[in-house]
């Protein structure tokens, strides 16, 4: 009996060892596969908040509006005996005179030799009714909003930018009326 507890206790000491080394390798592979899960987890976080390409048209577009709106050489009223702009207030008569007002804003809003934004304003009544439209830039308007409009969004294309101004009509008279100004701002994406 003595020999059989001697033959049988070595036996189970070694298959408690292999079971050991058997659940050993398996929680090393289960370490393992959660840091890889974790570890594509974080790269996964990082590569979502990395900002790598910056997008600024959208404020170019808004802040040529606002010049135009606001400048003193741009679209609204200047009352020179006060040296005053009466922001949001245009003149009818400079859209019934186009050439005129695109030259006065072409050398306003000078970019240089760089192009790199062209708009189309109509004017509109507060029925709807169309006043009259200007340029801002008319070449490579008629250029780059075909482009625009196409379904090409890349690099080498433009993009349309387009908004609805509430204004206050200036009519010769110097009666006023609410109206719309209606932007559309084209310019390359580069």
């Amino acid at each position: 009996m003595n020999n059989i507890l001697n033959k049988s206790f070595p036996i189970s000491l070694l298959q408690k060892k292999k079971a050991q080394i058997d659940t050993t390798w398996l929680f090393v592979f289960f370490r393992f596969i959660v840091v890889c899960l974790v570890a594509l987890a974080m790269v996964i976080l990082v590569k979502t908040y990395i900002v790598a390409k910056i997008d600024i048209q959208q404020t170019q577009a808004d802040l040529f509006m606002y010049n135009l709106l606001n400048e003193k050489n741009g679209l609204s009223h200047y009352d020179d005996s006060i040296n005053r702009v009466f922001v949001g207030t245009i003149p009818v008569a400079d859209f019934k005179n186009p050439i005129a007002l695109e030259e006065r804003l072409n050398g306003h809003m000078d970019f240089g030799e760089h192009t790199l934004i062209a708009a189309q304003l109509i004017l509109f009544d507060q029925s709807g009714k169309k006043l009259g439209t200007a340029y801002y830039n008319k070449e490579w308007y008629d250029r780059w909003i075909i482009v625009a409009r196409t379904f090409w969004k890349g690099s080498g294309s433009a993009s349309e930018f387009s908004e609805n101004k509430t204004v206050l009509l200036l009519y010769p008279d110097k009666t006023t009326a609410p109206g719309i100004l209606q932007f559309s701002v084209v310019m390359p994406n580069s």
